[in-house]
Protein backbone atom coordinates (compact mmCIF):
# COMPACT_ATOMS: atom_id res chain seq x y z
CA UNK A 1 0.00 0.00 0.00
CA UNK A 2 1.71 3.61 -0.86
CA UNK A 3 1.80 6.28 1.37
CA UNK A 4 -0.47 8.74 2.43
CA UNK A 5 -3.72 8.95 4.48
CA UNK A 6 -6.65 6.47 5.08
CA UNK A 7 -9.96 7.08 6.84
CA UNK A 8 -10.81 4.57 9.74
CA UNK A 9 -13.51 4.00 12.02
CA UNK A 10 -14.36 5.82 15.22
CA UNK A 11 -13.84 9.04 13.16
CA UNK A 12 -9.60 8.52 13.40
CA UNK A 13 -6.82 8.76 10.73
CA UNK A 14 -3.70 6.27 10.29
CA UNK A 15 -1.11 6.87 8.48
CA UNK A 16 0.12 4.89 5.25
CA UNK A 17 1.63 1.47 5.49
CA UNK A 18 4.56 2.84 3.29
CA UNK A 19 7.60 4.73 4.80
CA UNK A 20 10.84 5.39 5.34
CA UNK A 21 13.06 2.77 6.89
CA UNK A 22 13.75 3.50 10.07
CA UNK A 23 17.37 3.98 11.93
CA UNK A 24 19.41 0.91 13.17
CA UNK A 25 19.61 2.93 16.63
CA UNK A 26 17.13 2.01 20.16
CA UNK A 27 14.36 4.35 19.63
CA UNK A 28 13.05 2.33 22.63
CA UNK A 29 10.21 -0.14 22.90
CA UNK A 30 7.61 0.30 21.43
CA UNK A 31 5.48 -2.88 20.84
CA UNK A 32 6.05 -6.29 23.18
CA UNK A 33 5.59 -9.64 21.27
CA UNK A 34 4.45 -12.13 23.99
CA UNK A 35 5.25 -15.88 22.86
CA UNK A 36 3.66 -18.23 25.26
CA UNK A 37 5.26 -21.24 24.22
CA UNK A 38 4.98 -24.76 23.98
CA UNK A 39 5.80 -26.99 26.49
CA UNK A 40 7.91 -30.37 25.51
CA UNK A 41 4.94 -32.40 27.29
CA UNK A 42 2.63 -30.87 24.74
CA UNK A 43 4.71 -30.78 22.08
CA UNK A 44 3.50 -33.10 19.38
CA UNK A 45 7.73 -32.76 17.91
CA UNK A 46 9.94 -30.60 19.66
CA UNK A 47 12.98 -30.61 17.65
CA UNK A 48 10.10 -28.79 14.92
CA UNK A 49 8.33 -26.57 17.03
CA UNK A 50 12.04 -24.99 18.02
CA UNK A 51 12.90 -24.96 14.61
CA UNK A 52 9.23 -23.09 13.72
CA UNK A 53 9.86 -20.56 16.71
CA UNK A 54 13.63 -19.49 15.18
CA UNK A 55 11.80 -18.48 12.22
CA UNK A 56 9.16 -16.50 14.09
CA UNK A 57 11.88 -14.80 16.13
CA UNK A 58 13.79 -14.42 12.71
CA UNK A 59 10.99 -12.38 11.11
CA UNK A 60 10.47 -9.98 14.38
CA UNK A 61 14.35 -9.42 13.79
CA UNK A 62 13.73 -8.40 10.52
CA UNK A 63 11.08 -5.60 11.44
CA UNK A 64 12.48 -2.13 9.49
CA UNK A 65 11.87 -0.31 12.94
CA UNK A 66 13.64 -1.53 15.80
CA UNK A 67 11.18 -0.33 18.58
CA UNK A 68 10.41 -3.96 19.76
CA UNK A 69 11.29 -6.81 22.31
CA UNK A 70 10.31 -10.28 22.27
CA UNK A 71 9.43 -12.04 25.15
CA UNK A 72 9.25 -15.87 25.37
CA UNK A 73 7.47 -17.89 27.71
CA UNK A 74 7.45 -21.55 28.61
CA UNK A 75 8.57 -24.28 30.88
CA UNK A 76 11.55 -25.33 28.64
CA UNK A 77 14.17 -23.57 27.46
CA UNK A 78 13.88 -23.74 23.83
CA UNK A 79 16.96 -24.67 21.18
CA UNK A 80 16.40 -21.13 19.41
CA UNK A 81 18.41 -18.17 19.24
CA UNK A 82 17.35 -16.36 21.86
CA UNK A 83 20.63 -13.78 22.28
CA UNK A 84 20.18 -9.99 21.84
CA UNK A 85 19.10 -7.70 24.44
CA UNK A 86 15.67 -7.36 22.60
CA UNK A 87 14.59 -10.76 23.33
CA UNK A 88 13.57 -12.10 26.88
CA UNK A 89 13.03 -15.70 28.20
CA UNK A 90 10.62 -16.40 31.28
CA UNK A 91 10.84 -19.85 32.29
CA UNK A 92 7.63 -21.29 34.27
CA UNK A 93 6.62 -23.88 35.96
CA UNK A 94 3.20 -24.48 35.22
CA UNK A 95 1.71 -28.20 35.56
CA UNK A 96 -1.76 -28.89 34.26
CA UNK A 97 -3.92 -32.03 35.53
CA UNK A 98 -4.90 -34.31 32.86
CA UNK A 99 -2.70 -33.07 29.87
CA UNK A 100 -4.61 -35.98 27.37
CA UNK A 101 -7.82 -33.89 28.18
CA UNK A 102 -8.93 -31.95 25.37
CA UNK A 103 -8.88 -27.59 26.58
CA UNK A 104 -6.00 -28.66 28.57
CA UNK A 105 -3.48 -27.39 25.72
CA UNK A 106 -5.50 -23.98 25.98
CA UNK A 107 -5.04 -23.73 29.26
CA UNK A 108 -1.62 -24.28 29.44
CA UNK A 109 -1.24 -21.89 26.65
CA UNK A 110 -3.53 -19.04 28.64
CA UNK A 111 -1.52 -19.22 31.84
CA UNK A 112 1.52 -18.50 29.97
CA UNK A 113 0.22 -15.56 28.59
CA UNK A 114 -1.44 -14.64 31.95
CA UNK A 115 2.58 -14.66 33.45
CA UNK A 116 3.86 -12.87 30.50
CA UNK A 117 1.70 -9.93 30.85
CA UNK A 118 2.82 -10.23 34.63
CA UNK A 119 6.35 -9.82 33.49
CA UNK A 120 5.44 -7.04 31.21
CA UNK A 121 5.49 -4.22 34.17
CA UNK A 122 9.13 -4.54 33.96
CA UNK A 123 9.34 -3.23 30.36
CA UNK A 124 6.47 -1.17 30.51
CA UNK A 125 5.50 -1.49 26.83
CA UNK A 126 3.28 0.79 25.14
CA UNK A 127 1.45 -2.08 23.10
CA UNK A 128 1.33 -6.00 23.61
CA UNK A 129 0.74 -8.11 20.84
CA UNK A 130 -0.18 -11.94 21.83
CA UNK A 131 2.60 -13.81 19.14
CA UNK A 132 1.88 -17.95 18.16
CA UNK A 133 5.57 -19.63 18.16
CA UNK A 134 5.50 -20.74 14.75
CA UNK A 135 3.38 -17.66 13.06
CA UNK A 136 4.97 -14.83 11.10
CA UNK A 137 5.08 -11.16 10.84
CA UNK A 138 5.42 -8.68 8.26
CA UNK A 139 8.93 -6.72 8.44
CA UNK A 140 6.58 -3.21 8.66
CA UNK A 141 4.01 -4.38 11.04
CA UNK A 142 5.95 -2.36 14.39
CA UNK A 143 6.63 0.60 11.87
CA UNK A 144 3.06 0.81 11.35
CA UNK A 145 1.96 0.90 15.28
CA UNK A 146 4.54 3.64 15.66
CA UNK A 147 3.49 5.79 13.06
CA UNK A 148 0.11 5.44 14.34
CA UNK A 149 1.02 5.20 17.87
CA UNK A 150 -2.06 7.89 18.55
CA UNK A 151 -4.44 5.17 18.12
CA UNK A 152 -4.92 2.22 20.94
CA UNK A 153 -5.47 -0.56 19.20
CA UNK A 154 -4.59 -2.45 15.69
CA UNK A 155 -6.94 -5.37 14.37
CA UNK A 156 -5.10 -7.86 11.06
CA UNK A 157 -8.08 -8.60 9.52
CA UNK A 158 -5.71 -9.44 6.34
CA UNK A 159 -2.89 -12.29 6.47
CA UNK A 160 -1.50 -15.48 4.63
CA UNK A 161 -2.73 -18.97 6.05
CA UNK A 162 -0.09 -22.09 5.41
CA UNK A 163 -0.92 -25.59 5.91
CA UNK A 164 2.58 -27.57 7.44
CA UNK A 165 4.00 -29.21 4.41
CA UNK A 166 2.33 -27.08 0.90
CA UNK A 167 4.38 -25.28 -1.02
CA UNK A 168 2.47 -22.04 -1.27
CA UNK A 169 -0.13 -20.03 1.46
CA UNK A 170 -3.26 -18.80 0.69
CA UNK A 171 -4.83 -15.01 1.33
CA UNK A 172 -7.44 -14.78 4.33
CA UNK A 173 -9.60 -11.11 4.12
CA UNK A 174 -11.16 -12.35 7.53
CA UNK A 175 -7.63 -13.32 8.88
CA UNK A 176 -8.75 -12.56 12.79
CA UNK A 177 -11.47 -14.85 12.25
CA UNK A 178 -9.32 -17.68 12.23
CA UNK A 179 -6.02 -16.73 14.30
CA UNK A 180 -5.28 -15.48 17.38
CA UNK A 181 -1.83 -13.67 16.33
CA UNK A 182 -4.38 -10.83 14.75
CA UNK A 183 -4.48 -7.71 17.03
CA UNK A 184 -2.15 -5.36 19.29
CA UNK A 185 -3.33 -3.55 21.81
CA UNK A 186 -2.62 -0.50 24.13
CA UNK A 187 -1.26 -1.18 27.63
CA UNK A 188 -3.05 0.03 30.56
CA UNK A 189 -1.32 -0.52 33.53
CA UNK A 190 -4.42 -1.47 35.80
CA UNK A 191 -5.88 -3.72 32.99
CA UNK A 192 -2.90 -6.15 33.42
CA UNK A 193 -2.71 -8.80 36.01
CA UNK A 194 -0.97 -8.17 39.37
CA UNK A 195 -0.17 -11.64 40.66
CA UNK A 196 -0.24 -14.98 39.40
CA UNK A 197 -3.34 -15.53 41.35
CA UNK A 198 -5.14 -13.13 39.79
CA UNK A 199 -6.06 -16.38 37.32
CA UNK A 200 -7.62 -18.43 39.41
CA UNK A 201 -10.62 -15.75 39.18
CA UNK A 202 -12.65 -17.61 36.56
CA UNK A 203 -14.10 -13.64 35.56
CA UNK A 204 -10.45 -13.41 34.83
CA UNK A 205 -9.88 -16.17 32.98
CA UNK A 206 -12.37 -15.06 30.45
CA UNK A 207 -10.79 -11.33 29.96
CA UNK A 208 -10.16 -10.67 26.83
CA UNK A 209 -5.99 -10.16 27.27
CA UNK A 210 -5.71 -13.81 28.20
CA UNK A 211 -7.67 -15.30 25.65
CA UNK A 212 -5.06 -17.39 23.49
CA UNK A 213 -7.86 -17.13 20.58
CA UNK A 214 -9.55 -13.87 20.24
CA UNK A 215 -11.42 -13.86 17.51
CA UNK A 216 -13.17 -10.05 18.07
CA UNK A 217 -10.72 -7.98 19.23
CA UNK A 218 -12.98 -5.32 17.56
CA UNK A 219 -15.87 -5.67 19.89
CA UNK A 220 -13.08 -5.51 22.89
CA UNK A 221 -12.27 -2.87 21.54
CA UNK A 222 -15.26 -0.92 21.54
CA UNK A 223 -16.63 -1.88 25.07
CA UNK A 224 -13.08 -0.29 26.50
CA UNK A 225 -13.19 2.76 23.83
CA UNK A 226 -10.17 1.84 22.18
CA UNK A 227 -9.67 3.91 18.87
CA UNK A 228 -8.78 1.55 16.69
CA UNK A 229 -8.21 0.47 12.95
CA UNK A 230 -7.38 -2.43 10.93
CA UNK A 231 -3.69 -2.83 9.50
CA UNK A 232 -3.75 -2.11 5.76
CA UNK A 233 -1.27 -4.65 4.41
CA UNK A 234 -0.56 -8.56 4.96
CA UNK A 235 1.13 -8.69 8.51
CA UNK A 236 0.47 -12.38 9.49
CA UNK A 237 1.67 -15.98 8.44
CA UNK A 238 -0.76 -18.49 10.42
CA UNK A 239 0.85 -21.63 10.40
CA UNK A 240 -1.81 -24.57 10.56
CA UNK A 241 -1.73 -28.35 10.81
CA UNK A 242 -3.00 -30.92 8.51
CA UNK A 243 -5.94 -33.17 9.50
CA UNK A 244 -3.33 -35.98 10.23
CA UNK A 245 -0.10 -34.72 10.53
CA UNK A 246 2.79 -36.34 11.51
CA UNK A 247 6.36 -35.38 12.20
CA UNK A 248 7.70 -35.51 8.77
CA UNK A 249 5.23 -33.30 7.76
CA UNK A 250 6.47 -30.50 10.69
CA UNK A 251 10.18 -30.76 9.25
CA UNK A 252 8.94 -29.26 6.27
CA UNK A 253 8.27 -25.30 6.59
CA UNK A 254 7.61 -23.04 3.29
CA UNK A 255 10.82 -22.61 1.21
CA UNK A 256 10.41 -18.49 1.84
CA UNK A 257 7.86 -16.16 3.35
CA UNK A 258 5.39 -14.45 1.38
CA UNK A 259 6.14 -11.25 3.68
CA UNK A 260 9.86 -11.21 3.06
CA UNK A 261 9.86 -11.29 -0.70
Amino acid sequence: MGGGWMEVCRGTQVAGAAGARTSGRDVGMKVLFLIPFVSKTYARDWDSACAFLTRTLASIRNQSCPSYHVMVISNDLPHADLDGEKISFVQTNLTIDQPGVPGRRVVDKERKIHRGLIESHKLTPEFIMLLDGDDLVSKDLVAFVERNSHLDGFVIDRGYKYVTGSRSVARSLEFNQSCGSSYIFRVRREDLPQQISDYKDSSYRDFWMVKSHNKSPEADFEKRNYRWTYVPFYAVVYRMLRQSEGAKDLRAPMAQSPLQR
